[in-house]
């Protein structure tokens, strides 16, 4: 299966989170026709002679003098860029421009500009002023004008660039017969966020604004005023418009709308775009020069790269400022200590960091001992760690392959040459933009499942070192002829869509192939998914033996060739081995009650033996039978024991799944099993009086499985057998009471801390003398009104009862003075108690009621 270099130039409010495309992401400034003709002019002239096509013998070096705008302050992080960063894109340029034979390097230290003005530029092209005689920005001239140096380009990085209103990602300057005589013809304005992302995805900014600065346009630019057409033979316009290259085909992007998601695309235009013969467009994608989806960026062609060479000749012609000649630095080069290769074809470089003086470093690899080096990546200055992901190269199993480092501000201060030989590599491993750890979020598998084998087995944000995943070593066992569900979520911190696409590699040649695909998605900006799980039914129907199956997800994208990169996403590689049939059933339970923090035993039956790698897991439902979790089980023989969690609600038709994985297989126990509830208890009666010597019913109100037993303050105990009971009460003296403790078979329940008040009447001995002292009642007996005289009333009075002898009140009044007139005559004749309730008394009395 053939691998594409992807890359990636992207502008937005923070690194990254991208959108697909940012529409004309370019802020270059076209030159007007006069100027347009004198470098045509020029060119045509150059490409006379054939020697100024090739590539010169020796390699041209430029130098790039890099100027970074920081906040007054003088912040260094104030700024969007990032010297990793800048050396990805820096490496991934150099690669780019190898054809050319020409390479680029940093000129001196990093000049930092405090300027909280000038990070985020502003440019009016009406504010302008004349400087030696050309005519020049004013806010430009601000930013560049003290800093610049001659013979070198000069690279601004802002945070953000607006101008006129247009929000740009960078800009440079076309070289002219006049501009390459002055210095501000050798800026480029670089947006700190259009820069990175080199060794698997790439930003094309800077090889993007470099092109122009040797005289490339865009394809899709109208440079001669008509419209490029489709064709190339008779009647073809492509030498006189557009870019003015013959092998870049039209490109109609001007014509697409700026909403469009054709803006986007990877692959091919809608029929519906023709030129003005009907002709359809086809455009070329992958061309760092266009404006379509940063994915699949991958270099220039072949009269671009001629192109290129009579821009640097053009710009040479200065004798001021295009001597391209600015020194590099005197840097003792790192030392390659050692390389780990993994599984999967994966490469980490550690180095010895010899010098206090670099700007980063550039890796560079070859494929022989006499191979050719190119640029694969870039580091920040003092790191010692890089991972090479081979990306794009097919075949790299048991293949030897030589690296060697540089200082990126040193033209050829080389490290040792280090070889080392790839491990077994499945397939491909399709590059990612941006890996976990590298931003404030990430976009990864959190749990991948096939009929209840977990197979991510342990989900970390970063769990590779390439967003890519490949255990060769460990098998997932699956029965033939058998439909699986393969569910998982993903872990999504953003919102934003992804897709997730699966291949099984049926004919075991190592490659996933379109026929191969079992699963895709195809979710966009305007129809996304509705959340971040996944699910669907994986056959091994007609599959016998090992196979790789391989998971993908990306972001915001489509995943069609399972080798293609993406922005962020991961990729796994699943072994699987389809064997024959194996499946478990589990058995009726014989004691299906059981009590939270108990266990039950699922007797188990097998049909085929499970392995010694097969693991058993147990779920169990809610009280509907569905909705299944896992909790703790242990196996025993043939059997496997189960605990319920002590916190579990209690309830009866739970069902109880076991789960076998390695090889997969689910049975349901048919039992439905109750969990008992532990107990509670309170009163439900809260205050009752009595007489001395009586008793009193009191009621209860329970909950929980019986039988339950309570303990009363008092120490007296009760077994009970019904929720609503009632218990018999004779206290002599009056008495507070209250539940101590409630339990039941499961155990200890809990109870509330209310309180049963129960009033005793008394009305001999010391209640009685305390009655005369306090309160009289005349005359007594009464035939039916007769006074009651409060004699003390410092204890405050509040309440008066007349109960009978069987503790019912038949009477009740506020007390609000020291004498009152009560009258009884509807009581029958007989014995009563009066009863007087104060702040911190209750006092009785007997009366007598006589008849008339």
């Amino acid at each position: 299966m053939k691998t594409r270099l992807l890359f990636i130039f992207i502008l937005l409010s923070f690194k990254g989170i991208f959108a697909q495309n940012q529409g004309n992401f370019c802020g270059i400034t076209h030159q007007s026709q006069a100027e347009s003709e004198g470098v045509e002019s020029f060119i045509r002239q150059f490409q006379k002679n054939a020697v100024n096509l090739r590539p010169s013998a020796e390699t041209i070096y430029i130098p790039l003098k890099l100027h970074v705008v920081i906040n007054d302050a003088g912040s260094v992080n104030s700024s969007f860029f990032r010297s990793k960063d800048f050396n990805q894109s820096l490496a991934y340029t150099n690669a780019v421009y190898k054809k050319a034979n020409i390479q680029f390097f940093v000129t001196g230290s990093i000049n930092y500009i405090k300027s909280s003005k000038l990070q985020n530029l502003v440019i009016k092209n009406t504010e302008t002023v004349v400087i030696d005689g050309y005519t020049e920005n004013i806010v430009e001239e601000e930013l560049c004008r003290p800093h610049e140096i001659p013979n070198a380009i000069n690279l601004f990085f802002v945070n953000n660039t607006n101008i006129d209103g247009f929000i740009s990602a960078s800009y440079a300057k076309y070289p002219n017969t006049t501009s390459v005589q002055k210095i501000s013809s050798y800026r480029i304005i670089m947006n700190a966020q259009a820069i990175g992302g080199y060794g698997d995805i790439k930003y094309p900014g800077l090889p993007h604004e470099i092109g122009h600065h040797f005289s490339l346009y865009h394809p899709f630019d109208y440079n001669g005023g008509a419209k490029e057409l489709v064709k190339r033979d008779t009647g073809a316009n492509c030498e006189t418009t557009g870019d003015f290259l013959c092998d870049t085909p039209a490109d109609p992007y001007n014509d697409i709308p700026s909403n469009s998601p054709d803006r986007s695309l990877c692959s091919e235009l809608p029929p519906n775009y023709r030129d003005a013969n009907g002709d359809i467009y086809k455009p070329d994608m992958s061309n760092i020069m266009t404006y379509y989806s940063n994915y699949c960026k991958s270099g220039f062609t072949a009269g671009q790269y001629e192109r290129i060479l009579a821009g640097l000749a053009l710009r040479k012609t200065s004798a001021t400022f295009g001597k391209y000649d600015a020194p590099d630095a005197t840097v003792t080069p790192p030392t390659i200590t050692g390389i780990n290769n993994y599984e999967g074809g994966v490469m980490q470089l550690f180095l010895k960091d010899n010098s206090n003086n670099e700007t980063g470093f550039i890796i560079e690899r070859a494929s022989s001992a006499t191979g050719e080096f190119v640029a694969i990546g870039g580091i920040a200055e003092n790191t010692t760690i890089y991972t090479d992901e081979l990306v794009g190269i097919d075949n790299v199993t048991n293949t030897t392959f030589y690296y060697r480092v540089r200082p990126s501000n040193s033209k050829n201060a080389y490290s040792n040459v280090f070889e080392k030989t790839t491990k077994t590599k499945f397939g491909c491993i399709p590059p990612v933009n941006i890996k976990c750890g590298e931003t404030t979020f990430n976009m990864v598998f959190r749990t991948v499942k096939a009929a209840g084998s977990t197979l991510n087995e342990t989900y970390a944000p970063c769990r590779s070192v390439a967003n890519y995943s490949y255990n060769n070593t460990k098998e997932y066992l699956f029965q033939t002829n058998t439909d699986y569900t393969i569910e998982g979520t993903i872990q999504n911190e953003i919102q934003a869509y992804h897709n997730i696409y699966a291949w099984i590699d049926k004919n075991k040649n190592g490659s996933f192939d379109e026929n191969e695909r079992i699963y895709a998605t195809n979710y966009s900006a305007i129809n996304k998914p509705a959340d971040k799980n996944f699910k669907f039914i994986f056959s091994t129907k007609d599959l016998s033996g090992t196979y790789t199956l391989r998971l993908r997800m990306g972001f915001v994208t489509n995943l069609r060739d399972a080798c293609a990169g993406v922005q962020q996403g991961e990729t796994n590689d699943y072994v699987i081995n389809v064997a024959g049939g194996f499946s478990l059933s589990a058995g009726a339970i014989t004691s299906p009650a059981v009590c939270p923090g108990g266990t039950i035993t699922v007797p188990l039956t097998f049909d085929g033996a499970p392995l010694a790698t097969t693991k058993f897991s147990v779920l169990i439902s809610d009280k509907q039978g569905a909705n299944f979790k896992e909790i703790s089980s242990v196996l025993e023989g043939a059997n496997i024991k189960v605990a319920i969690p002590k916190d579990f609600v209690s309830g009866t038709g739970f069902k109880i799944k076991v789960v076998s994985t390695n090889p997969s297989s689910e049975s349901v126990s048919p039992s439905s099993i109750t969990i008992m509830a532990l107990p509670t208890a309170k009163f439900e009666t809260k205050e009752a009086s009595i007489q001395q010597y009586q008793s009193l019913d009191v009621k209860l109100n329970l909950t929980g499985d019986l039988t339950i037993k309570i303990k009363l303050s008092d120490n007296q105990t009760f077994e009970l057998n019904d929720l609503n009971p009632t218990v018999r009460l004779s206290p002599n003296v009056s008495t507070d009471y209250k539940i101590s403790a409630v339990n039941n078979t499961c155990g200890e329940g809990s109870v509330d801390n209310s309180i049963l008040k129960i009033i005793v009447n008394q009305v001999l001995g010391l209640e009685k003398e305390k009655s005369e002292e306090y309160f009289k009642i005349f005359p007594n007996p009464t035939s039916g009104v007769f006074t009651l005289q409060i004699s003390k009333s410092s204890h405050n009075p509040k309440d008066l009862e007349i109960v009978d002898t069987n503790g019912r009140i038949l009477f009740f009044k506020k007390i609000t003075k020291d004498e009152e007139e009560i009258d009884l005559k509807g009581l029958t004749s007989g014995m009563y108690f009066i009863k007087i309730k104060t702040d911190n008394l209750i006092l009785n009395k007997r009366l007598i009621k006589i008849s008339q």
